[in-house]
């Protein structure tokens, strides 16, 4: 049998079998009389509940799937499939007791075994009590079909204890073939099993990775700076040493249990904000924490002075600034700024309130979208600050944070004074992580939704009467695709496999310690980050005072423009879709389809007939320069996914903000994706929009180094100009060109009254200008320059695709902007046609990647129209064999 057929034949045969195996499995209920107490007892029915929730959920996921089964053409993703789902089928038939073999195996007569099923084609001669158990199910199904057709109109007779075929009942056949499975008693062995059933739960997810796929997730963590380990170190600090202050804390003289409140804003300089109740729960003194190296006071800071302060009536208490060391507290009395607690007469609201049509009017307007993400990365960095700590092991959901409401409209976040409540006593359950970080990608889903996820009798165990946030958060995931971007639900799926994140993560510079932080700082804190600078990054008054793992937020928010100074890189303009350029530029792509599939399939469509390995392997690198890359486009985003878009980067503030709020990088970038399908791309932002400020100058040629030196691009596309020469910029060019890189840029959108504008005429970058699809001269270009190359292709009425009013669209853009990408596309078609189907020399290979090979290529490809060369590839491809072409190209380079 094939891999293709195998694999589905198992996924089917699993898919019949799964359901008999939650039937029996193990209940916190049945541990509760055994031997086990204490933690022994905690860590046995942690691991009950998440065995339990990994087994539905490989239900759900192979009911979610099963109709992508048929469309999986993928021999690899099959080979995947077929080890994880006998993984499981080894599991499967361990836990089914031998008795099924003697008297729970039956042999089913011609009319009862029915048609033939796909499952049958598998060879379950290893499985001998799987095919006994699936061959006992198919004797109730086949007994209850045939007494259907045998009197369909007859109905049972329900006072005849002989008509045992009455009321036919699934759930009770299935109950009675279950009695044959057993999990182990013991915690490892059932590790052991949530391991196999977890990891098979890992292949599906991906092997049908959806829009947001675990690949996205785990690209994320393969990263990681020496700078950001050292964030991830002091993190794990941080909660170590608030864990000992909890141990202070939670000991009072008084005897009466305390409650605190944990200040999601309070987070910052290495300090916990902290209000703690009196023991007669009417007043909340608040503190300021910090771990203090100074020389201890004669006088220690006792928990029983939370209460003495209350003790004076009418009295407004002060902020309190507390040290505290391994073993004491004590009060810093001459604390710089000390600030009165503020206090409200308002109750604080359950975060739950203020989501959705319920919300109260007068607050709710103020609770806006901005807030609520803002909110979601307060909540990210507590996670990343205090994981594992006592002071939030309580979930992280809708019931459990407040808000103090705040009817000021300027008022930024922390004036609401979000917070958390913990019980001030020592800590004796053992934390469920997978239940636990689900319940807070349920969170960050209902923040960017703006309304709560209700519980759905699909979420309840009712036999244990427990529920799984997993469970929950995996059917919000899939339901709520149109209420939540996807950035948003790349976080809550991160959440959603974290236990099975942390377990597969490996990474030499992260000690295993960290790797809890290493997840929520890469997988959630960090693109929390991101999504703020790029919906808010312009609000300053926003971020003030909210804390970072690099310090304040607002340190991090977008440059402020300066107001002088400013350079004009491109100025590209849009074409109506009824305008007959419009479509010659479609039939320009139109009749180059069929070259670009050849270009994409080179690679593997024929064997090299290179005999040096280092010739031509690996993949044409491609820089883009330029406003960034909107990644919830569905072009983009894809080639994120599929490993075509290889990394992005910032010159421009923060280096992780590559988010295009422009549009004129996402445009160039959707055009060399058409026009390049076999390359490689990275994307330097150097600019924020169409306008760039003087002090970000410098980053273009950072860029350029970053391309040369990390990146190790092939060609750099450049689709700016300006007019003012920049030594830094042109030290960085030639550079590049010195270690034979190719850089491309767009000539102008001048016309005739503006010429070619910088890089465009550096003598050693190749310059482009636009026509439409038929050569004619776009009126944009600028005149043409005598005795030069003055190469142009298809940049007049572009299809691609932008936002507008929150909505995408279809638009069609012109300029020597967007013709530059397309030149850049053909170049890299040609680097890699010739990488395997070319015989060059070393140094013949040199010549081709430098700009007089490519010159001479274009030439090759152009016709000269209106003093202008009309780039096109089907000039030297169109009806000649790649064998014909390979020789023309070698002997273009030969004449050089």
């Amino acid at each position: 049998m094939d891999s293709l057929n195998e694999a589905r034949a198992r996924w089917k045969l699993l898919r019949i079998i799964h359901p008999l195996f939650s039937e029996n499995l193990p209940t916190t209920f049945s541990t509760q009389s055994g031997p086990l107490h204490g933690d022994a007892l905690e860590r046995l029915n942690n691991e009950i509940t998440k065995l339990r929730s990994e087994i539905k959920l490989n239900i759900l996921r192979q009911d979610q799937h099963h109709d992508d089964l048929e469309r999986l053409l993928d021999t690899s993703s099959a080979e995947q499939l077929i080890q994880s789902a006998g993984y499981l089928l080894n599991e499967f038939e361990t836990l089914i007791d031998d008795e099924i073999l003697c008297g729970g195996g039956v042999k089913l007569g011609e009319a009862e075994m029915g048609s033939p099923m796909i499952e049958d084609t598998i060879d379950l001669s290893s499985y001998p009590k799987i095919r006994s158990l699936r061959n006992l199910l198919r004797k109730y199904e086949t007994r209850h079909r045939l007494a259907i057709e045998s009197s369909p109109a007859m109905p049972p007779d329900r006072n005849d204890p002989l008509d045992d075929d009455i009321d036919f009942d699934p759930s009770h056949e299935i109950s009675q073939i279950s009695c044959f499975i057993h999990f182990p008693e013991n915690e490892e062995s059932l590790a052991s099993s949530r391991r196999v059933m977890q990891q098979f739960g890992m292949t599906i997810m991906k092997v049908f990775a959806d829009k947001v796929g675990r690949r996205d997730i785990e690209a994320r963590t393969q990263r990681f700076t020496k700078s950001e380990v050292e964030i991830l170190q002091s993190a794990f600090a941080f909660a170590s040493t608030y864990e000992d202050l909890f141990s202070h804390i939670n000991m009072p003289a008084c005897g009466e249990r305390h409650q605190a409140k944990v200040y999601l804003c309070g987070l910052k300089g290495d300090q916990l904000k902290v209000s703690i109740g009196t023991c007669q729960e009417n007043q909340w003194i608040s503190a300021i924490f910090k771990r203090s190296v100074d020389e201890l006071p004669a006088t220690p800071f006792l928990p029983a002075q939370v209460c003495a302060s209350a003790t004076v009536p009418e009295c407004q208490p002060m902020m309190k600034y507390i040290a505290f060391n391994k073993t004491t507290m004590w009060e810093q009395h001459n604390a710089p700024n000390p600030e009165p607690e503020t206090s409200t007469s308002d109750d604080p609201y359950r975060l739950k309130t203020l989501l959705g049509r319920a919300a109260p009017d007068l607050y709710s307007q103020y609770f806006s979208l901005k807030h609520r993400e803002l909110l979601g990365y307060l909540l990210a960095f507590a996670l990343f600050q205090l994981y594992g700590s006592p002071w939030i092991r309580t979930h992280l959901c809708h019931d459990t944070v407040f808000l103090h409401p705040c009817s000021d409209r300027g008022s930024r976040l922390y004036q609401w004074r979000p917070h958390v409540h913990c019980a001030l006593v020592p800590i004796e359950n053992i934390l469920n992580t997978s239940d636990y970080m689900a319940a807070f990608g349920v969170l960050f889903m209902e923040l960017e939704a703006g309304e709560s996820a209700e519980w759905t009798e699909d979420d309840i165990d009712w036999e244990m009467g427990t529920r799984s946030n997993q469970v929950r958060l995996g059917r919000i995931l899939k339901e709520w695709k149109e209420k939540v971007r996807d950035d948003y639900r790349l976080v809550g799926k991160a959440c959603h496999d974290f236990e099975s994140l942390i377990e597969t993560f490996d990474h030499p510079d992260v000690g295993d310690h960290l790797n809890y932080l290493a997840i929520v700082y890469k997988c959630i804190l960090e693109p929390l980050f991101q999504i703020l600078r790029r919906d808010f990054g312009s609000d300053a008054q926003l971020f003030q005072g909210i804390p970072s793992p690099r310090g304040d937020l607002s340190a991090s928010a977008n440059h402020i423009p300066s107001k002088v100074a400013k350079r004009e890189l491109f100025d590209d303009f849009d074409m109506a879709k009824s305008d007959k350029k419009v479509k010659y530029a479609k039939d320009f792509m139109k009749e180059l389809e069929p070259f670009f599939t050849k270009i994409r399939d080179t690679r593997t469509a024929s064997p090299s007939i290179l005999t040096e390995p280092s010739q031509g392997k690996e993949r044409i690198k491609i820089a883009i320069l330029d406003s960034g890359v909107d990644d919830t486009d569905q072009k983009i985003s894809g080639a994120i996914r599929s490993g075509r878009i290889i990394d992005r980067r910032s010159w421009v503030g923060n280096v992780d903000d590559h988010q295009d709020t422009y549009g004129h990088g996402t445009h160039v970038t959707r055009f060399l994706l058409d026009t390049a399908p076999a390359a490689e791309i990275c994307i330097a932002k150097i600019c924020k929009g169409k306008v760039i400020n003087a002090e970000f100058m410098p980053g273009i040629a950072k860029a350029i180094d970053w391309a040369v030196d990390e990146w190790k691009a092939h060609i750099i596309s450049l689709s700016f100009g300006f007019d003012d020469a920049h030594d830094l910029i042109d030290a960085a060019i030639d550079r590049a060109v010195k270690e034979r890189k190719l850089i491309f840029a767009a000539a102008s959108n001048g016309g005739g009254v503006k010429s070619r504008t910088r890089p465009a005429t550096n003598p050693d970058v190749l310059c482009i200008h636009a026509c439409d699809g038929l050569g004619n001269k776009g009126d944009m270009s600028p005149n043409p320059w005598p005795k030069a190359h003055n190469f142009t292709t298809l940049g007049v009425g572009v299809y691609s695709r932008w936002k507008k009013d929150g909505k995408r669209e279809d638009v069609w853009k012109s300029g020597t902007s967007f013709a530059t990408p397309i030149a850049v596309g053909f170049a890299a078609d040609v680097l890699e046609f010739a990488n395997f189907r070319c015989t060059l020399s070393d140094h013949k290979h040199a010549i081709l990647q430098e700009r007089r090979g490519m010159v001479a290529l274009f030439q090759r490809m152009s016709d000269e129209r209106e003093r202008y060369d009309f780039v096109h590839p089907m000039r030297l491809w169109d009806g000649r064999s790649d064998e014909k072409v390979a020789e023309d190209i070698e002997k273009v380079i030969d004449g050089l």
